[in-house]
């Protein structure tokens, strides 16, 4: 098996599924998850409204020296941000068609280094973007503000 990131014990780590305790503890993962992300690579965020995605990204933003706020892009559709490395956050919460995705030009925007993250990917069906990987935010029951933060390079999440 190849790996994705550069520290194969996080990697495992994260392919059984990773719980984050609190908010606090999600954006310290993303900083480390950053830190050994290979670069020019687009991740597809998964996971219900206030799973911690955006939580997410502002961690990384953190690790890639980017300290502007980063907020969910739910009405602007996508933010760029540049730091050691350009971050581009999507949301595609709000796209009714694939042909609204494609409108974006995403492709044209991304200089290298650049991460690319995608939250609501699902709402993207038509394969222009074809995700490295795959992250899988999930919330416990009985620990309503911790996360479960999965990697896949499959469109299902692990069990």
């Amino acid at each position: 098996m190849s790996f994705l990131l550069r520290d194969e014990a996080l990697e495992a780590d994260l392919l059984k599924g990773i719980l984050c305790p609190s908010p606090d503890a999600t954006h310290q993962l993303a900083r480390r998850f950053a830190n050994v992300l290979p670069e020019n690579i687009s991740l597809f965020l998964h996971g219900n409204l206030g799973a911690g995605k955006t939580t997410f990204v502002q961690g990384m933003a953190e690790s890639y020296g980017i300290w502007e706020a980063v907020t969910s892009p739910t009405f602007t559709l996508w933010n760029r941000y540049e730091g050691r490395c350009h971050l581009f956050h999507v949301d595609a919460y709000r796209l009714k068609s694939a042909q609204e995705a494609k409108a974006l030009y995403l492709e044209d925007f991304l200089q290298a280094p650049y991460v690319l993250c995608v939250e609501w990917p699902e709402k993207i069906t038509d394969g222009s973007l074809i995700p490295d990987a795959h992250l899988w935010f999930s919330q416990p029951r009985e620990k309503p503000d911790a996360r479960i933060i999965h990697l896949s390079r499959e469109d299902s999440a692990l069990s």
